[in-house]
C-alpha cells in the first residue's frame, strides 16, 4: 500500500513536471516566434527633429499627400508630415512602437489623420502613397526596391534616412550635421522620385512630319535616339523625372533645335515641341505611342 501511494505521487509529481515542461516549451517557442519576428524588423532608433524636418522639406510634402512611412517606430515622420496637412500611415512590427505612435497620435489630436499599424513592411500595400519615408537599413532598402518599382505610381517621392539604393541613383542628396547630447554627427538624406517606364519604341505624325524615338532607360536614367523622316537629330539632354519626359535635339548641321517636352501615362506621351532658338516656332502638341 505505501509503495501504491509513493508510485501515485511520483506520477503524479511526474505530470505536473511534465506539463510543467510542456507549458515552459510552449512558452520558449512562442518567444522564439516573437524575437524572430521581431528580428525582421530594423532596430529602432530615433529619427532627430531636424532630420525630419529636413525630410518633408525634400518631399516637398502638401495637404494632397497620403504619406506611408515603413518602419515608423514612434511615428514621428508621419506625425511630421501630417503637421503640413497631409495625412498617412504608419506600419512597423513592433507592437510597443505602435501603441507609442498611436499615443502621439492622440496627444496631438490627429487620430483623424494618421493610422498607425502592426505589420510586416514587406507585405504592406503601398500603392496609394504619394510620399513613401524610411529609415531602415542597406539590406532593407534592397529588398524594398523591387517592390516600390511594383507597386508606387511614377512621380511618388521616396525619401530615405542615412541608407541609399546602391545603383538607383538619388534624384537629390542632402547632408545634415545634427547635435546629439553634445556629439556632432552628419546625416544623409536621399530622395528619388519613381520614373514612369518610357523605355521601347516611340512614333508619332506631326503635319508631312514622321518623328520615331527610340528610347533606354535605367531607373530615371535614359538614353534616346531622334529621327524626323529617317533623318537623325543629335539628343543633347533626355531625362524622365516621374511622368515628366524632356528631351532636347538638334539637327545634323546644328541649325534646327527641337525642345520636347511630355507627360507619359502608359504607352502614350503627350506634350508640346518647340524650338529653343530666338524667333522659333511657337509650341506644337504632339502625342506619341510605344510600338
Amino acid at each position: 500500500m505505501r509503495y501504491s501511494i509513493k508510485r501515485n505521487l511520483l506520477n503524479r509529481s511526474s505530470r505536473q513536471t511534465r506539463l510543467w515542461l510542456s507549458t515552459l516549451a510552449m512558452f520558449s517557442l512562442l518567444w522564439c516566434q516573437l524575437a524572430s519576428a521581431v528580428e525582421l524588423d530594423v532596430p529602432y532608433v530615433e529619427t532627430p527633429d531636424d532630420i525630419a524636418t529636413l525630410m518633408m522639406d525634400m518631399a516637398q510634402i502638401t495637404p494632397e499627400d497620403y504619406v506611408i512611412d515603413l518602419g515608423t517606430g514612434d511615428g514621428r515622420l508621419v506625425l511630421a508630415a501630417v503637421k503640413r496637412g497631409a495625412t498617412g500611415l504608419g506600419v512597423d512590427l513592433d507592437p510597443q512602437r505602435i501603441e507609442e505612435a498611436n499615443a502621439n497620435a492622440r496627444n496631438a489630436g490627429v487620430t483623424d489623420k494618421v493610422k498607425f499599424v502592426i505589420g510586416d513592411l514587406f507585405k504592406t500595400d503601398i500603392s496609394q502613397a504619394t510620399v513613401l519615408t524610411l529609415f531602415l537599413n542597406s539590406e532593407v532598402n534592397m529588398r524594398l526596391r523591387p517592390i516600390l518599382f511594383e507597386q508606387l505610381k511614377p512621380g511618388t517621392r521616396v525619401v530615405s534616412h542615412n541608407f541609399d539604393m546602391e545603383d538607383w541613383q538619388p534624384d537629390q542628396q542632402q547632408e545634415l550635421m545634427v547635435n546629439d547630447r553634445n556629439n556632432y554627427y552628419i546625416h544623409d538624406i536621399f530622395y528619388w522620385v519613381i520614373p514612369a517606364k518610357v523605355e521601347g519604341d516611340w512614333q508619332w505624325q506631326m503635319g508631312k512630319d514622321q518623328f520615331q524615338m527610340s528610347v533606354s532607360q535605367q531607373f530615371q536614367t535614359i538614353e534616346a535616339e531622334l529621327r524626323i523622316n529617317q533623318q537623325t537629330l543629335i539628343v543633347k539632354n533626355a531625362t524622365v523625372t516621374g511622368t515628366e519626359l524632356k528631351i532636347t535635339a538638334v539637327n545634323a548641321d546644328g541649325s534646327q533645335e527641337y525642345i520636347l517636352n511630355g507627360q507619359v501615362t502608359d504607352n502614350n506621351i503627350t506634350g508640346t515641341i518647340s524650338s529653343g532658338f530666338a524667333g522659333g516656332d511657337k509650341p506644337t502638341n504632339w502625342h506619341a505611342t510605344r510600338k
